[in-house]
């Protein structure tokens, strides 16, 4: 028998005094997507069936002869058609599973709350997502300066496109909080769009960068260029569309194409990169890591010593067979310290004290 367990509602805690600005370099995320290489050409045979066609054990259905076509992309009709058969063997199988209602209204029970993430602070807003029970998806909030401020939707994807295909992929607010860069997808494609809106008219003021998938950003003070990733133009190398990223610097109110190249020239195809800046605008901090492996190379540049598009990347780690992630503080100097995470030497992971004035000696500071 189905009892009806619905827990009581969280509620978000943009009340609660924000914890002081960090920063620290996220983990490179894009790992989606099946390489060209790695594809069946047109010419070559299928593989065949994992399971030969005929009843499947226990029941009398059976099962879907064609494996997965490798080659032709989603849109291809082979491979339409082979997703319409299986989602029919589902939908046929699902329908015999016993308890299946009372499950999913147990399930639906348990997970009907009210869900809110920690907030982040620019400036004098705090910016938080907030999903209430039975939303599909979360919604961009943004409390506004002053006492009493006004907690508002700032961004709802599903009133941009009601079909619920529509996500936000990541979002990163303006140092000074009066800016933000969202990042939008659709239809489960996770190919996001980057923009940036206005906070106090939810106008876009720039954008959309197209190719951006899930990226990190750094923003500038002043909040009219910021760090981020992207491949390079999928038209320079046919097939390795997901490869070949690069790190770049792009000012608002100019097109993504002259956008400057900042890092990951000639390294290799598939990395990974994310970015950070410290909140006073000192520090630029990029992370690589070669797919889906463990190394992580760090590097850092001090902004005050040269103009952005030409930051000055020195290595605290590279080569070594360790993930590792680097964090600061605003009004960090030369002679101060930032902290590298690295299991380095530690398979459980350590804290390592890094002097920015002493980057010149290279990775062995850190080693």
């Amino acid at each position: 028998m189905c009892t009806d367990r619905t827990p009581g509602p969280a509620h978000p805690p943009p009340h609660l005094p924000p914890l002081p600005a960090l920063f620290a370099l996220p983990a490179p995320s894009d790992h989606q997507g099946v390489p060209s290489d790695l594809r069946r050409p047109a010419d070559v045979p299928p593989l065949p069936s994992r399971r030969p066609p005929g009843p499947r054990r226990g029941t009398s259905r059976p099962a879907a002869p064609r494996p997965l076509p490798l080659a032709g992309g989603r849109t291809h009709p082979a491979t339409r058609r082979w997703s319409d058969e299986q989602q029919a063997l589902y939908e046929a199988e699902r329908a015999q599973w016993p308890g299946l209602r009372c499950w999913e209204e147990q399930v639906a029970a348990l997970t009907a709350v009210d869900r809110a993430s920690p907030p982040r602070s620019r400036g004098a807003r705090l910016f938080w997502l907030q999903q209430d029970a039975g939303q599909e998806h979360p919604v961009l909030m943004v409390r506004d300066p002053g006492p009493g401020g006004a907690e508002r939707v700032l961004l709802d994807p599903h009133a941009l496109d009601p079909s619920g295909r529509t996500v936000l992929d990541a979002w990163q607010p303006s140092l000074e909080g009066d800016l933000l860069a969202c990042q939008l997808s659709r239809n489960g494609t996770e190919n996001s769009e980057l923009s940036v809106i206005d906070v106090a008219t939810g106008k876009t003021v720039d954008g959309p960068v197209d190719r951006v998938r899930k990226s990190s950003l750094g923003w500038l003070p002043g909040g009219r260029a910021f760090y981020y990733v992207r491949p390079l133009d999928p038209r320079l190398n046919p097939g390795e569309e997901r490869h070949h990223r690069r790190v770049w610097l792009h000012r608002l109110g100019t097109a993504p194409h002259t956008d400057v190249l900042v890092f990951g020239e000639g390294r290799e195809r598939p990395q990974f990169y994310s970015v950070a800046v410290t909140a006073d605008g000192r520090w630029l901090a990029v992370r690589a890591s070669p797919g889906t492996g463990r190394r992580s190379d760090v590097y850092l540049a001090d902004l005050t010593a040269g103009p952005p598009e030409r930051p000055m990347l020195y290595p605290v780690q590279e080569g070594l067979p360790a993930a590792s992630r680097l964090h600061g503080v605003p009004g960090t100097g030369l002679q101060d310290v930032l902290w590298l995470r690295t299991d380095h030497g530690a398979p459980r992971g350590r804290v390592v004290a890094v002097r920015p004035a002493d980057l010149h000696l290279g990775p062995r500071c850190v080693a």
